[in-house]
């Protein structure tokens, strides 16, 4: 392993253990009631309340409370940048956001959610129609995890196949869940999908923050990316997955490409190679290489931007990557799904 590898992995359990306490701003009184721990429960979003109240004192813990979560979201993007340019990594580029802090993007996310609504008894009737339909995919990850759970006598391999498939299968579960209410048509501005996605989307932020753990050690444990004698495919695949979407954690998905680029140093990159270079060079450059990274402009697909639109598909093509038209036409439409 080389040395930027090796000091990029060094440096993961440091950024993740970094204080969530800003000197600089004092503890808002609302901050206990937000869930740290246990998953969202949408009968219980008293905490969200003062954010709709006419009363200027209880409007003012809720100013506190998000006054709070900025301030937290700057800490932990100056520390993580901090913490890139320590090895080397010009993370200037790097967006702004809560890394790790899990109350941080609840509150903003329960700021943003709020906003489309009017007033509280709205806000409340949306996350009671909402909650059945939450439950419904929590137990069908709960039994995903059942199912998927390693047999009593399995060994050490059988048992981290069994871990990387439950948290494969479970990603997809809650990701694909996100795209819309189950059984129900999406429309523009539907005020139960709101509610819905608020308390799905800190599922997704809780299970991607122990999929990024779980990467992390595996990692360590094999001194880099595992070789392929040592992780099959189907698993390489999958810890590739749990990577892919660790966002919160851009100091992995960096470290997990200098590893997977030692582990393939004088051969051929897998096409999952590109997928996480243009993940993590997106967020430090501002730029993607094999434009894998997609959005919508004007009404039509296309990628985010390149480092050279001219020679992307000669790029792609080194990675066994279809031709970038090819790529973006299996995409959905804009109009359905932006």
């Amino acid at each position: 392993m080389d040395r930027a590898t090796r000091r990029a992995l060094s440096a993961l359990l440091l950024l993740a253990a970094g204080s969530t306490a800003w000197a600089s701003t004092p503890t808002p009184e609302l901050l206990d009631r937000v869930p740290s721990e246990q998953a969202v429960d949408l009968t219980r979003l008293d905490w969200i309340r003062p954010r709709f109240s006419p009363d200027p004192a209880e409007r003012a813990h809720w100013q506190a409370l998000l006054g709070w979560a900025e301030a937290a979201r700057r800490a932990r993007t100056a520390a993580l940048r901090d913490s890139l340019r320590t090895r080397g990594v010009d993370a200037a580029a790097l967006p702004e956001a809560c890394y790790g802090d899990r109350r941080c993007g609840l509150i903003l996310d329960a700021e943003a959610t709020a906003a489309a609504f009017d007033d509280w008894p709205a806000f409340e009737a949306s996350a009671r129609d909402a909650w059945p339909y939450v439950l419904g995919l929590r137990r069908a990850v709960e039994i995903v995890s059942q199912v998927q759970a390693p047999a009593p006598d399995a060994d050490d391999a059988g048992t981290l196949a069994a871990d990387l498939q439950r948290r494969a299968i479970n990603d997809q579960i809650l990701r694909y869940a996100l795209d819309g209410v189950p059984g129900r048509e999406m429309t523009p501005g539907d005020p139960l999908y709101a509610t819905y996605a608020f308390a799905l989307g800190d599922d997704v932020r809780r299970l991607d923050a122990d999929n990024a753990a779980f990467a992390a050690q595996l990692m360590r444990r094999h001194d880099g990316w595992p070789a392929p004698t040592a992780l099959p495919e189907q698993a390489q695949a999958q810890l590739w997955l749990l990577v892919q979407h660790a966002d919160q954690r851009p100091d992995l998905q960096h470290a997990a490409l200098l590893a997977m680029q030692q582990r393939h140093a004088g051969g051929p990159m897998p096409t999952r190679y590109g997928f996480l270079y243009d993940r993590v060079m997106l967020k430090l450059d501002g730029r993607q290489r094999y434009g894998t990274q997609v959005t919508c402009i004007e009404g039509r697909r296309a990628p985010q931007p390149l480092e050279d639109a001219g020679q992307v598909d000669a790029l792609r093509a080194e990675l066994k990557m279809p031709p970038l038209r090819e790529y973006l036409a299996r995409f959905p439409d804009c109009a359905t799904a932006p």
